[in-house]
Order: C-alpha cells, then sequence, then structure tokens
C-alpha cells in the first residue's frame, strides 16, 4: 500500500504544479499569453545557451529590451494588432495549439 500512497503524493503535488502553472498563464495579459504558447511551440533554439528565455519570468524589473522573451513578446504584440478581438486570439491561440 506504501507505494500507492507515494504515488498518490507525487501524482498530487503534480496536479498542485500544474493548477499554479494555470494561474499563473490565466494570469498574464493577451500577449504575453501568446508570447509563451508562439515561444513553446516555435522555438528552436537550444535552451542552454541559444534562448534566454528561462532565464527570465513576467514581471522581471531587469528584463531588458533584447532578451527573446521580449523579442517573443514584440511578436505576439504585432499579432494582436492584426486581430484585436479577444475571440480572434483565443481562436489564435488553440490553432498554434494544435499545430
Amino acid at each position: 500500500m506504501s507505494n500507492i500512497d507515494d504515488r498518490i503524493k507525487i501524482l498530487t503535488q503534480q496536479i498542485e504544479k500544474l493548477k499554479k502553472e494555470k494561474r499563473e498563464f490565466e494570469n498574464l495579459n493577451p500577449a504575453q499569453r501568446l508570447a509563451e504558447v508562439l515561444h513553446k511551440r516555435f522555438c528552436t533554439w537550444n535552451h542552454t545557451d541559444g534562448c534566454s528565455w528561462y532565464y527570465h519570468k513576467w514581471g522581471d524589473t531587469d528584463i531588458s529590451q533584447d532578451t527573446d522573451r521580449t523579442k517573443w513578446l514584440d511578436k505576439a504584440s504585432a499579432i494582436i494588432r492584426l486581430y484585436p478581438a479577444k475571440e480572434e486570439i483565443d481562436k489564435f491561440l488553440k490553432a498554434i495549439e494544435v499545430l
């Protein structure tokens, strides 16, 4: 039974982590959410030394204008300017996730 309890504990922790990630994602503005999805789907750089995405978080005060996070945010903002309606962005996000 201990093995099952251990598995339940691990899975419960994973669920809590996913819930936290979901809350954080939902608290982002539309451009940040789109940047997250675009980066996740389209970034082909090595994330050890080629892409600085994971070196920063949204809200960091020390993010310069020359980070990969700001570059993806610029791309997302440009898309939002083309498709300003929230419903269109939601459809766009779902379409990207399918790719």
